[in-house]
């Protein structure tokens, strides 16, 4: 997870970051569970982030 933070934090405001959970046919089941990770804890460690 900290990779993930430290890349969406080097973003910026105006940065976008994309999620591809089934890109190129990635199992599903790891598919969603990247999603779920993403959700319950990347986005509430970027909301928490100092600007």
């Amino acid at each position: 997870m900290s990779e993930g933070l430290g890349l969406a934090q080097t973003l910026g405001d105006n940065g976008w970051l994309f999620v591809h959970p089934l890109l190129a046919g990635l199992d599903p089941e790891v598919g969603w569970e990247t999603l779920r990770l993403f959700g319950e804890a990347l986005l509430p460690a970027l909301r928490q982030a100092p600007d």
